[in-house]
């Protein structure tokens, strides 16, 4: 066997989220690419953080990882100490020292340490604390010797969807180029990118390479789109790669292209059972990008609720709350998603619906498990005001056409349900809403 890393360390100073990655004391981080973060006497850093703390709990449960190991990079003298942490309740929490260890390097110098695997551990993280001025820390990351169980069939084709965002499809696409697909990156060919460009204001010209193609596409909203991208990933018989997965990735968000990396290593040891299984990413608003609005999505009763709503994850009491499979999630927003090619069959596309609750019908029309992820987030514009009044008429509509299928039950209480809406607006003399929600209903009941 031979040892991969799947899971890198990510270093990202931006103050506004800064603590999603690494806490530090005593420490400078001006200039991380040349120097590393850099850390006086007595400072410690610490890796307890939603994009950095390993997921064990569910790595184990999940795939055929059989060891860890942690790599540092660093210069000086100072100790690193392996920690371990679950969650006990919503309120509590305990922590274990797994080991440490003291380095005294006169260079940069790495160091690979193995970490022992314990079945309550829910996530590991390591600290670091020096013991004279000049210590730096440059990078390191989660190991497994996982060659001989790593499926290499593995493929995952990115699914944009995109209507007139040209700014933030273009900052992403260029993100991929300089990282994913750069020479250096160990999944370059591991993934390919296929963009439903609906609102055809793309140059394919310009950016289709070896690595993304642009496919101008018909307005056919969220739901045309992606099934667009479905369509090209799965049923184009002249495609010379065969894709396992398709990460649909709406085209107005931000995102660690490091997390893409793990995904391909965590997908391509998957157990047997889980083979099937939809991979779901959080999402942070763009306006609070430390505060989670979800962590999958559950519906019953005809409804819909974030998991792990409004979950600051600044805080270690929260990441591992977040770990705790409390409640399983149907369905996720398709922000950033992956669902696996044996889900995607000719008789078994998005519905329709041109916008709104394609993701929700798609996903609860799926009986298999959705995995969460620590780490596996992006961030997302907020929801909160935002959509025009217009957007009510899908909601309505497209809520009655969901609850009249076999997965959920249309009954006389339900429809006066739906009906209070456009009563709530009216009474409250907000007769565009009303009206909106009205036509949205007339066009089922």
């Amino acid at each position: 066997m031979s040892l991969k890393m799947i899971q890198s360390l990510i270093l990202n100073n931006k103050k506004e989220t800064k603590d999603l990655y690494y806490k530090g004391k005593n420490c400078s981080d001006s200039d991380i690419a040349d120097h590393g973060i850099r850390v006086r006497t007595g400072g410690t850093l610490t890796f307890d953080t939603y994009f950095n703390a390993f997921s064990i709990k569910k790595w184990k449960k999940y795939t055929n990882l059989k060891n860890l190991k942690l790599e540092i990079k660093g210069k000086g003298k100072y100790k690193i100490t392996i920690m371990a942490a679950t969650s006990i309740n919503k309120q509590t929490f305990k922590e274990r020292e797994i080991s440490s260890y003291i380095y005294n390097d006169h260079e940069k110098n790495k160091h690979m340490i193995n970490v022992p695997l314990k079945d309550e551990d829910a996530l590991i993280f390591f600290k670091l604390m020096s013991y004279e001025n000049n210590t730096a820390f440059y990078s390191g990351g989660f190991f497994s010797d996982i060659n001989e169980i790593e499926n290499k069939d593995t493929r995952i084709a990115i699914g944009i969807c995109t209507y007139k965002r040209e700014d933030f499809v273009l900052s992403n696409l260029n993100t991929l180029n300089n990282t994913i697909f750069d020479d250096n990156s160990p999944v370059k060919d591991k993934y390919r990118v296929i963009v439903a460009d609906n609102g055809n204001t793309l140059s394919c010209d310009e950016l289709n390479n070896e690595y993304i193609t642009v496919y101008p596409n018909m307005n056919l909203g969220g739901s045309g789109g992606f099934c667009r991208c479905m369509l090209e990933a799965f049923f184009r018989k002249d495609r010379k790669t065969e894709f396992t997965h398709i990460l649909l990735m709406d085209d107005d968000i931000w995102f660690e292209p490091s997390t893409l990396e793990r995904l391909y290593y965590f997908l391509s040891i998957l157990k047997e059972e889980y083979q099937d299984a939809m991979t779901a990413f959080s999402m942070f608003p763009i306006e609070d990008p430390c505060v989670q609005y979800t962590k999958g999505k559950i519906r019953e009763n005809n409804a819909s609720k974030c998991l792990k709503y409004n979950l600051n994850q600044q805080f270690f009491k929260n990441i591992l709350i977040n770990e705790r499979e409390d409640a399983d999630p149907n369905f996720s927003g398709w922000w950033c998603h992956c669902i696996p090619k044996s889900y995607v069959q000719s008789n078994n596309l998005p519905f329709p619906f041109f916008i709104r609750c394609d993701d929700t019908e798609y996903g609860c029309r799926y009986d298999n498990t959705i995995i969460t992820l620590n780490g596996l987030g992006i961030w997302h514009p907020s929801f909160e005001g935002k959509h025009p009044i217009s957007m009510g008429y899908y909601d309505r509509r497209n809520n009655l056409i969901f609850m009249t299928e076999s997965i959920n039950n249309i009954t006389e209480e339900t429809v006066q349900i739906e009906l209070y809406f456009a009563y709530k607006y009216a009474l409250y003399m907000d007769y565009d809403n009303a009206e909106i929600n009205m036509r949205g209903k007339q066009r089922i009941i």
